[in-house]
């Protein structure tokens, strides 16, 4: 049994052996009532908002098994975690519930948006990233911004504010994104024009990978142009997809595997090598050069601006010493927040157009009659400025973060006991999960329409203007403190690619695929994704 847990093969749905083993341990029932009685004192003393007169305590979802709680269930679902959630929370009409497991704080689902509002905003000081998920993701990208807390997150987020700036956006950032842009079309003209079918995830993932890498390190990978996924991408999908698996696995059994360096986690650590291996090398590599010159304009040449230089310039300004290490983290969470979540998104509304072409023509008629020169020109694509007031662009890229969020399920942990407005207490320690996925899909908060693909309900019905909604509720970027820095980047790059392809191209997905999500970190297409690409004149006219 150790040797199958220790492999690379190993399930979640293993652990059913390990029952026998777990009950032998059924002396800790007895701390039960101890338990008990330091929540109920807890739920006393905490502070009870206006109009509440008792606290209310979220019930567990069942009693579960003996020790082990809900931690099989769990396991029995793993492959589908997300519409677990969803059947879950589906049925307990969208109120909170709690789950027990083995080894691990109790964990709270809450779909409830005005719950969302006080863990990510009102609240936030009470509840926090936690040791798990810090864990679970730092050997990938190191301590970065997304799982520490404290003053070196407040330096980290100070500088991606600064990377993201509105300047540094246009001037550099978006020039690159364009340029990528205008590869990636001529990728589509050729396969229209030699009626070949296209992997379209593994191609906007490598779109992303070259734009990211440009505008974070530089460096130009050309994996568009070569036509095949360069080693760093591919080292980079092994990397997160075996962290994020970590989170269906006994803290023990990943941690062992890492420490005899065996399965799964020996290909980490070797995914790992060879991310290091070109961004390393780019950062020494940039230290190096900054300690050889005293003008940033050598030679008149204008300053490198990729993040890695900005990130540079900040630790300068602000008297910081710098650790590699630190630039590490901050440049490869920009690389892979950009790559990944953009590509995920690009992909899923694709497909979506091409499961609701009324959704298609009416996005087309908008942006042909915005960008005529989209039917003119083969290698014009839109400015920053020309991007602006899209409504129903903006409204479809919003209804597809709504369905397909960029990050379906994130968690915190509660510090500090805590009553929400509703009178809803959370105990100190307790895990918390947000199931972004599932939330978008409750009747109880989008109403009876909530499982569908309509980007009309993000419009005012009588000006036909993009509505303000709470980021609480529909939450693609996160909000609060620790919202998205770079969501105005991701924005822009999502509007001038679907502008760009939409006006020029139909896409029709090859009949009986299996279009489904990847358990990972981001929301991920689990197979590829295989369309063949017409041009919208041809489409027009076989039309009339």
């Amino acid at each position: 049994m150790l040797q199958s847990l220790l492999s690379s093969e190993f399930k979640p749905q293993q652990l059913s052996p390990l029952v026998p083993g777990l009950l032998a341990i059924s002396a800790v029932v007895a701390l039960y009532p101890v338990g008990v009685r330091a929540i109920h004192k807890a739920e006393k003393d905490a502070a009870l908002p206006s109009g509440i007169d008792a606290p209310v305590r979220v019930p567990y979802l069942s009693p579960g098994l003996p020790l082990l709680g809900h931690t099989l269930e769990l396991a029995r679902n793993s492959h589908r975690f997300l519409d677990w959630l969803l059947d879950l929370c589906h049925s307990r009409e969208g109120k909170p519930f709690v789950l027990k497991l083995l080894g691990k704080n109790d964990l709270m689902i809450t779909a409830v948006p005005e719950h969302h509002e006080q863990i990510l905003k009102t609240q936030f000081e009470n509840f926090i990233k936690g040791d798990h998920l810090y864990e679970m993701l730092v050997d990938v990208a190191g301590p970065n911004v997304v799982i520490i807390e404290g003053e070196r997150w407040k330096y980290q987020r100070k500088v991606l504010v600064n990377l993201f700036s509105t300047r540094v956006l246009r001037e550099h950032m978006m020039p690159i994104v364009q340029k990528h842009t205008q590869v990636l079309l001529e990728i589509f003209s050729t396969a229209a024009s030699d009626a070949k079918p296209i992997e379209l995830g593994e191609l906007l993932h490598r779109f992303t990978l070259d734009s990211f890498t440009e505008i974070g390190f530089g460096s130009q990978l050309g994996s568009l142009a070569a036509g095949r996924e360069h080693p760093f991408g591919k080292a980079l999908d092994d990397a997160l997809h075996i962290a994020a698996a970590r989170r269906f696995v006994l803290k023990w059994v990943w941690k062992a595997k890492r420490w005899l360096n065996v399965g799964s986690e020996r290909q980490l650590h070797e995914a790992v090598q060879v991310m290091d291996s070109l961004v390393m090398r780019i950062i020494s590599d940039a230290i190096e050069q900054r300690s050889h010159r005293n003008d940033p304009n050598l030679d008149g040449q204008k300053a490198v601006r990729d993040i890695v230089s900005i990130i540079l310039d900040r630790m300068q300004a602000d008297g910081q010493s710098v650790e590699p290490s630190e630039v590490r983290s901050i440049a490869l969470l920009s690389l892979i927040a950009g790559r990944d979540t953009t590509a995920n998104a690009l992909a899923w509304l694709l497909h979506m157009l091409h499961e609701h072409p009324n959704v298609e023509g009416k996005l087309r008629a908008e942006l042909l009659a915005r960008f005529p020169k989209l039917a003119t020109s083969e290698d014009y694509v839109p400015s920053v400025e020309e991007l602006q007031h899209l409504p129903y662009l903006e409204a479809t890229i919003s209804e597809v973060l709504r369905l397909f969020p960029i990050f379906p399920y994130t968690s915190r942990q509660c510090i500090k006991d805590t009553v929400f407005p509703d009178g809803t207490f959370v105990r100190e320690g307790t895990d918390i999960g947000l199931p972004h996925y599932a939330m978008a899909r409750l009747p109880s908060v989008w109403g009876p329409t909530a499982a569908e693909f309509i980007p009309e309900r993000f419009l005012d019905s009588e000006t036909g203007e993009v509505l303000d909604i709470p980021a609480a509720t529909s939450s693609a970027f996160g909000a609060g403190p620790r919202v998205c820095v770079g969501r105005r980047l991701a924005t822009l790059e999502m509007k001038l690619v679907v502008a760009s392809i939409v006006g020029r191209f139909h896409l029709t997905e090859v009949p009986g695929q299996d279009v489904g999500y990847k358990v990972a970190l981001s929301l991920t297409m689990k197979n590829p994704l295989v369309v063949t690409v017409e041009r919208v004149d041809r489409v027009v006219a076989d039309s009339a």
